[in-house]
């Protein structure tokens, strides 16, 4: 449960990063990628931002209503 709390406060802190246009960090593309890979979602790109966001954000809900 706490690696869960952990990837959740990720996502959060870094959701913004991932809906807006603007460019990431290598540290925010990082942080983003090591949970994607967590939950078998591909790393990010360009053309999948918005996907994995979406992704990422139902991947994590769905954990936290199995809880």
């Amino acid at each position: 449960m706490l690696i869960f709390l952990f990837e959740w406060n990720m996502l959060l802190c870094h959701s913004s990063s991932l809906e807006g246009a603007a460019g990431l960090s290598s540290k925010e593309k990082n942080i983003i990628n090591e949970l994607a890979l967590c939950w078998d979602l591909p790393p990010i790109t360009s053309a999948n931002r918005k996907w994995l966001f979406e992704e990422l954000l139902l991947h994590a809900v769905s954990i936290l209503l199995r809880t």
